[in-house]
This record gives structure tokens, sequence and C-alpha cells, in this order.
């Protein structure tokens, strides 16, 4: 059964990020729109945090995102994870995000 659940989840991944690059480009916007506003509420839950992890995740894969946004993406995920004391994934954020700013289209963000 264990099996099962992680076999169904990458095609619903997959066809979730499909389906938002076939969006327009104000759909990125509101996607990041939506992802910010968890981001920045006073007081996350792990159900907000989770949300907005998720929300970045699209942005982070989909290939009409702005580069800019896309590297936000991905500093804001690792700020997620850090403040949830997952180090590792946090670091792994932010060498993705440093990556990808290149030529730097986020002017100091880390």
């Amino acid at each position: 059964m264990r099996l099962l659940r992680g076999t169904t989840l990458l095609p619903a991944l997959l066809v979730g990020s499909l389906w938002l690059q076939a969006q327009s480009p104000a759909s990125w916007q509101s996607v990041f729109r939506q992802a910010e506003q968890l981001y920045n509420l006073e007081a996350p839950t792990d159900e907000t945090d989770d949300r907005a992890l998720r929300l970045y995740q699209s942005i982070m894969t989909n290939t009409r995102t702005p580069q800019w946004c896309r590297v936000t993406a991905m500093i804001r995920s690792g700020n997620i994870k850090q403040s949830t004391q997952e180090h590792r994934a946090a670091r792994q954020y932010y060498a993705s995000a440093m990556a990808a700013n290149r030529p730097p289209a986020v002017d100091s963000v880390l």
C-alpha cells in the first residue's frame, strides 16, 4: 500500500506542473501572490507553511515563470524549511537559488 501512494503522487505532481506551465503569465503571478500571502502571515501554521511550499514548488517548476520569481520561491522555501529546523532542505533550496541566480536576476537576496 505504501508503494502505491508514492506511485500516485508523482503523476499527480507531474500533471499539476504541466497544467501550471500551460497557464498564462497572470496565473503564475496569482500563484506567487498566494504563496507570498501565506509566507507573510504573522502566525503561520504547519498547514499554511505546507501550502506555501507547494505553491512555491509549482513556481519553481514552471518554465514560464521569470527567473527572479523562481529564485525568490527557492529562497522563501529555504526560509520556511530553516524555520522548522529542516536545515539540510533549507541549504538545498539556498544552493539552488544561488545556482539559478546567474546572471543575477535578484539583487542582494542571499
